[in-house]
């Protein structure tokens, strides 16, 4: 049985309907992250599922109870939020056990459980600390605590680490990923804007956009067979280079012309019909058209030095759309240069006129 199955759960504000019917199952133990753009509904999602917001229409239910009408300090559910809304005269420690001393929770069993807690957190040395001795990934992390004392079924992460700095970032993600080892039966939901953090964390990834569910997957099926440009362009760092095209059938098989003047030969590529498409290329699976017949020729345009790759915007006559290649660092590379680009045509993507993927599966 899922952990957690949402049916047909909507949300509505008066007459504005902010989540359209989400079907989903969490299984027990699952990470799961929400990712989308600013107002696809993620949070409001979260909200939803912790009880903060009351669900319009649908069924919410953990391990098969329904939870519409339950109250938030009953559904065995923890959250950490985005503030990490401490209390700045209590000690860690106290911090922590807060809730459990509200609830009426005996001195032993509270000190097993905060103890517990910081061991997993690395935080047993600051317990005696007060909030303002400690760093912001520290804090976060004293946050994280103080859900994990309640031993919840489920775990919910609204964007937890958006006021931290990319470094302390980088070191709480881990964090979190270990958090995830050592409890391998606990659910958690997360909740981000960032890509990165929904790549490297997630078991599977929810794509949210306006108030509906994209698609959901494994990080690797998101990014290898995308369902449709907005997943392809929104999963991915830069993010997919997308160009209209003419899908054209011959003797060798399929043919793929893009509007800036190249073409690629797919070869025998299943049942293809011939028409407007769009053709996607990551910028990672470009390279320099050495041996291989170009797929792009054009103008470099800028180049984005970073260290072991370089991120190269090359014109190829399009109005305001570069193809954007990510090559190895040490190619010497100017503005201004003629560049020519290839890929492998089992690297290209291949959506309708619509933005619907047609080769390979969704």
């Amino acid at each position: 049985m899922a952990e957690m199955t949402l049916h047909q759960i909507r949300k509505t504000y008066g007459a504005l309907e902010v989540l359209h019917g989400i079907n989903l199952e969490i299984g027990k133990g699952e990470l799961m992250v929400f990712v989308g753009p600013s107002g696809c509904g993620k949070s409001t999602l979260l909200r939803c599922i912790a009880g903060l917001e009351d669900i319009s229409a649908g069924e919410l239910r953990i391990e098969g109870s329904l939870m519409n009408d339950v109250p938030p300090s009953r559904r065995g559910i923890s959250m950490v939020f985005q503030s990490y809304a401490l209390y700045p005269h209590m000690t860690l420690f106290d911090n922590m056990a807060f809730g459990l001393k509200i609830a009426g929770m005996k001195k032993d069993e509270i000190r097993t459980r905060v103890n517990r807690a910081a061991d997993i957190l690395q935080l047993t040395p600051l317990l005696g600390r007060y909030p303002k001795a400690l760093s912001g990934g520290q804090r976060q992390r004293v946050a994280i605590g103080r859900a994990i004392v309640r031993d919840p079924r489920v775990f919910l992460f609204d964007e937890p680490l958006s006021n931290l700095d990319a470094a302390l970032r980088v070191a709480t993600r881990i964090e979190i990923a270990k958090l995830k080892q050592s409890m391998p039966d606990t659910t958690m939901i997360y909740v981000t804007h960032d890509q990165v953090e929904a790549m490297t964390l997630a078991d599977r990834i929810v794509v949210l956009r306006d108030g509906k569910i994209e698609q959901v997957g494994t990080p690797q099926e998101l990014y290898r067979t995308p369902r449709n440009v907005f997943v392809a362009q929104f999963i991915g760092s830069p993010a997919m280079n997308v160009l209209h095209a003419e899908m054209q059938h011959g003797d060798a098989g399929v043919t793929i012309a893009h509007a800036a003047g190249g073409e690629s030969l797919l070869g025998r590529a299943g049942p293809l019909n011939a028409g407007p498409v769009q053709l996607g290329v990551r910028p990672e699976d470009l390279t320099l058209a050495r041996d291989a017949a170009p797929l792009f020729h054009g103008r470099i345009d800028h180049v984005e030095h970073l260290g072991e790759l370089q991120l190269v915007h090359t014109d190829v006559g399009l109005s305001n759309q570069p193809i954007i290649a990510k090559l190895p660092g040490e190619l010497d590379l100017q503005r201004g240069a003629d560049i020519a680009l290839a890929a492998r045509p089992s690297s290209l993507h291949v959506f309708d006129a619509e933005g619907h993927r047609l080769n390979g599966a969704a």
